[in-house]
C-alpha cells in the first residue's frame, strides 16, 4: 500500500514539474519571439526610414 502511495505522489511531483516547465518554455518562446519582432521593426525602419525620430514603437 505505501508503496502505491508512494508512485502515486512521484506521478504526480513528475506531472506538476512537467507542466511548468511546458508553460515555463511557451512563455520564454512568446518573450523571444516579441523581442525578435520588434528589434525586427527597428531595423527596418532605421534602414529603410533613416530617421531615428520617426521610428514607431509598437
Amino acid at each position: 500500500m505505501q508503496k502505491l502511495v508512494g508512485l502515486i505522489l512521484a506521478a504526480i511531483i513528475c506531472l506538476v514539474v512537467a507542466a511548468v516547465l511546458l508553460v515555463g518554455g511557451v512563455y520564454l518562446c512568446f518573450q523571444i519571439c516579441r523581442d525578435l519582432r520588434q528589434n525586427v521593426l527597428i531595423l527596418w525602419d532605421a534602414l529603410f526610414f533613416r530617421d531615428p525620430r520617426k521610428v514607431r514603437m509598437s
